[in-house]
């Protein structure tokens, strides 16, 4: 299945330009399959060539389940 039809098991949310939240989704145990991989590897990525970022708050949207 192409990526660009696949849910979002982890987003990138900008707070600020220096603050960013990354909220890992993947129910029901928010396991690490290859897309979440991927995934968050892109949005680390990202966060490390952006100078402005200073802040980076991991969290998850499945409740009990870092």
């Amino acid at each position: 299945m192409p990526a660009a039809t696949m849910a979002a098991q982890v987003r990138l949310n900008r707070v600020t330009a220096s603050q960013c939240r990354v909220v890992l989704d993947n129910p029901p145990l928010n396991l690490m399959g290859p897309e979440f991989v991927l995934q968050i590897r892109d949005i680390v990525t990202e966060l490390e060539n952006d100078d402005r970022v200073k802040v980076v708050v991991f969290e998850s949207a499945v409740d009990g389940f870092f």
